[in-house]
């Protein structure tokens, strides 16, 4: 797990929240401590879920929200107020730079994302392929082991 795109999924799905509430098609914030560390887990990754496809290609479309939303929650008991009011102003979220990306360019990123995607799950799949050849250099031999990570390279 990548903590910092999880915090990014966090700050993408906060901001969509307060977005959504600021345009007003929710009367309250919707990020909020929901009782339960679980019951908040949901609500995140249903607002999350909301925010894809309002915003399509920031993240894959099965991504979920896997950090550990416990000390979220003690944070937010913490921090912030009774009314869960958002604390940033309208000036400053309008003030928020942020660019006009021509669709070319959107769909470059929205590529070259999913392409560092792609060789993340080959790189950690070729990894457990080499901790598997090292399991069957130590059991049976190195040929063996390297006919496995021939196999492994050529899938």
């Amino acid at each position: 797990m990548d903590v910092f795109e999880e915090v990014c999924k966090l700050i993408f799905t906060k901001l969509y929240d307060e977005m959504d509430c600021f345009r007003g098609r929710h009367k309250y914030l919707r990020f909020r401590n929901s009782n339960t560390a679980a019951r908040f887990k949901a609500n995140i990754q249903d607002l999350c879920d909301d925010a894809r496809k309002q915003w399509p290609g920031v993240f894959s479309e099965d991504e979920k929200i896997k950090l550990r939303l416990q000390p979220v929650c003690e944070l937010m008991n913490l921090h912030t107020s009774a009314s869960l009011y958002p604390a940033i102003s309208e000036a400053d979220l309008w003030a928020i730079p942020i660019p006009r990306i021509t669709p070319a360019t959107q769909t470059e990123v929205t590529a070259n994302v999913r392409a560092a995607q792609a060789s993340r799950r080959r790189a950690h799949a070729l990894l457990e392929a080499a901790k598997r050849a090292v399991e069957i250099a130590i059991e049976d031999s190195e040929a063996a082991a390297f006919v496995n990570l021939d196999a492994a390279r050529a899938g």
